[in-house]
């Protein structure tokens, strides 16, 4: 299998750490001149990718700005409107916080010029911000009102009140079945009195058979075009301050669409690549990362002619993690993931400290 190419920022922090190393230890003139145009190679491709976010924010906030003027001229209500624009301004946030991150890449002349960014509250590579996971919330809920008309229930009683019906008639029976029990406890047992069987015909004591469990439709399989996520989790951190981790996928299962970080300590540098059948993530962080935590969610959907039953695997295939105090490796130990490709049930991969 081969490996797939580290993200550009986490390949820049290795080349300035090289190049420290090489005029600390008074290397030789070739070993700084190859040391200096390969950051300068790196910063290249940093630039690049700065210009490639640029057009890709154009082309977004235009679309955004088509949207708002549709919902000024009244043809989508504020709720449509936020449906219609909720991914297209995500993608803006996340765009937004790269370009400034890699902004402060490309004027790193050593790695504690990376470390030091760890002081502004913005500098990160696809951080969700608290701010950010509520307006998230906000808008899963309004998708979720939109499918409730006019947010009432069953002949327009409020939903809330079905809610308190149901709960009293489940109180209720409650409540007879406690009496029953006392009932026999004091007269001892006794039988109801038979009612007609929902199976029978015009009341007669014929039952029909029950229609035995195999009978049943099978259990349906989730839509083809449905989207499922896979967290990537870290369990025991202690102090790991820079960290990557490469997943292999069977693309011929499994589709992936993006991948979006989960919210990190202020500071955080993370940038990913996407392969065919490989997905790497690099994190770095001056504060450390300890305990638990989800770095990413990768949104996926089933592939196009996959199976719809059986399970595919998510290999956790490398895993490389150092201290933040001392940048000595930490060693850990990782579980593979899996998706059900029938429900889309996920098992998430996990790297484990310890």
């Amino acid at each position: 299998m081969s490996t797939a190419p580290d993200g550009v920022s986490v390949q820049l922090a290795r080349a300035l750490r090289t190049r420290d190393d090489a005029r600390k230890h008074s290397a030789s003139a070739e070993e700084l001149v190859a040391a200096d145009v390969e950051v300068e190679r790196l910063k290249s491709l940093v630039n690049d990718r700065l210009n490639e976010i640029a057009v890709e924010l154009d082309g977004l906030r235009r679309e955004a700005g088509a949207q708002e003027v549709r919902y000024k001229t009244g043809e989508y209500t504020e709720v449509q409107y936020r449906n219609a624009t909720a991914d297209v301004r995500r993608r803006i946030g996340s765009l937004e916080r790269l370009e400034e991150s890699f902004s402060v890449l490309l004027l790193a002349e050593t790695e504690a010029d990376i470390r030091h960014t760890s002081g502004r509250p913005t500098v990160s590579l696809g951080v969700t911000s608290p701010a950010a996971v509520k307006q998230t919330a906000r808008e899963e809920l309004s998708r979720a009102r939109e499918y409730v008309p006019r947010a009432k229930g069953l002949g327009g009683i409020p939903a809330p009140k079905w809610m308190l019906i149901g709960s009293g008639v489940l109180i209720a029976v409650g409540a007879v079945a406690v009496v029953i029990l006392l009932i026999q406890s004091v007269t001892g047992s006794f039988n109801l009195p038979s009612l007609p069987s929902l199976f029978q015909r015009d009341g007669g004591t014929s039952t029909a058979p029950l229609t035995p469990a195999s009978a049943f439709p099978p259990a349906t399989t989730a839509p083809a075009s449905t989207e499922f996520q896979v967290p990537v989790q870290l369990r025991g951190a202690q102090g790991v301050g820079s960290l990557y981790v490469e997943l292999a996928y069977d693309p011929s299962a499994v589709e992936l669409i993006r991948l979006d970080y989960a919210a990190m300590p202020a500071g955080t540098l993370s940038d990913h690549g996407l392969g065919q059948g490989t997905v790497s993530i690099g994190l770095v962080t001056s504060g450390g990362l300890t305990g638990d935590w989800v770095i990413a969610f990768i949104t996926c959907r089933r592939a196009p002619g996959a199976a719809t039953s059986g399970d595919s695997t998510i290999t956790v295939s490398e895993v490389r993690a150092h201290r933040a105090t001392d940048l000595a490796e930490v060693l850990a130990h990782s579980s593979n993931g899996h998706v059900n490709l029938s429900s889309l049930a996920v098992a998430a991969p996990t790297i484990t400290f310890g």
